[in-house]
């Protein structure tokens, strides 16, 4: 159960990062342009 539980921990963790990463982008994209 701890093992599955880290699993989903580990998955929201990289969709956090991956919302983050693409806000990041887009407002990278809006300072250059």
């Amino acid at each position: 159960e701890l093992a599955a539980r880290l699993k989903l921990d580990g998955r929201e963790v990289e969709s956090l990062l991956g919302l983050v990463q693409s806000r990041l982008d887009l407002s990278l994209h809006r300072l250059m342009s």
